[in-house]
């Protein structure tokens, strides 16, 4: 006997909400309002948020360069002064920065390498201020600003910053991936509950369908006739020996004109109604043991002797289904 099997769907969705939650949770985190940077910025680790701040900062400062160059080539000198004084100790505070960073203290290429960027320019900005302290005309030099832009351009690409780590990642976006993780691992482990469950339930269905088919095979090669019916007196289930009784027509006790062709009667002829048959009796839960009936139908037109049987299955609560009649043949008791 198959002992039954009981599936928690109550866990499977427990897994499935808390997948979403972590979904949601780090989305929230992921885009939470209170921190007032742009998307781009989020997914941008912090030591790369930092770079591009420090080459934007040097590539300010080479732009204004530049346009200290052009204003003392148009004669605005006292325009030219004031720019370079705004500019003059950007270089040395940019490369303080970088030697008081955590990350360029672990990435000492990329340190060294941006100094010199900044050192190159720095040379190129103290040329700057030698024109602007020169009292002949200002003679143009050929501009290097190009160069300098490329090579800022450049450190970006640096390995420190391209190469895959999870360390690279800013604490939004790091929070959001172990979120998403998260709801990765509970997603797949409930599909995986959810799959196994039905795996169990299947099994148990070819298990439960193997049994039937054998204890119908078991009662089709009986020698009894067996009816299961309804509660309203329509057959659900009948042998073979039971067709051998009644007859291969009739498919119900509900009707009269059924009533009236499988022909049960008492032993003194007495044709049986609805309320007196095994079948009505089990419906109201009335059990008889060996119940002794003449059949005289067109099947047996000389009479057969059957005893009969019946009980009856109900629902959970309790009202009757329907009612299964076992009847044996005893004409060779009767003779």
């Amino acid at each position: 006997m198959i002992k039954p099997t009981t599936f928690s769907y109550k866990k499977i969705i427990f897994l499935a909400f808390s997948a979403l939650g972590f979904l949601f949770y780090s989305a929230g985190l992921f885009y939470n309002e209170r921190t007032k940077i742009s998307f781009q910025e989020k997914i941008k680790s912090e030591e790369e948020v930092l770079l591009e701040l420090l080459i934007d900062r040097a590539l300010t400062v080479v732009k204004t360069n530049d346009e200290i160059r052009t204003n003392l080539r148009t004669k605005k000198k006292n325009i030219a002064i004031e720019q370079y004084n705004k500019i003059a100790n950007d270089y040395n505070g940019i490369n303080q920065e970088i030697m008081d960073s955590k990350f360029f203290n672990e990435n000492p290429d990329l340190r060294k390498s941006f100094i010199e960027v900044n050192n190159a320019a720095s040379v190129n900005l103290a040329t700057t201020y030698e024109l602007l302290s020169l009292k002949t005309p200002y003679r143009e030099l050929a501009s290097n600003s190009s160069s300098f832009v490329l090579r800022y351009e450049a450190l970006k690409k640096h390995p420190a910053i391209t190469g895959f780590s999870f360390n690279s990642f800013n604490k939004s976006t790091l929070q959001f991936l172990i979120g998403l993780i998260g709801f990765s691992i509970l997603s797949m482990l409930s599909i995986f509950l959810l799959i196994r469950s039905n795996r169990k339930i299947s099994n148990l269905l070819i298990q439960k369908e193997s049994e039937l088919n054998t204890f119908l095979s078991v009662i089709d090669n009986m020698s009894e006739g067996v009816i299961v019916s309804d509660r309203f007196g329509f057959f659900t289930y009948y042998n073979q020996s039971a067709l051998e009784i009644i007859g291969p027509n009739i498919k119900d006790l509900y009707y009269q004109s059924s009533l009236d062709q499988i022909g049960f009667h008492d032993l003194l002829g007495n044709k049986l109604d609805k309320a007196e048959l095994p079948f009505h009796k089990a419906v109201n839960k009335n059990i008889v043991t060996d119940q002794e009936i003449l059949v005289n139908n067109p099947i047996h037109p000389n009479g057969l002797y059957i005893s009969a049987s019946n009980g009856f299955f109900v629902d959970n609560k309790g009202d009757t289904l329907g009612a299964v009649v076992v009847m044996k043949n005893i004409s060779h008791k009767k003779q």
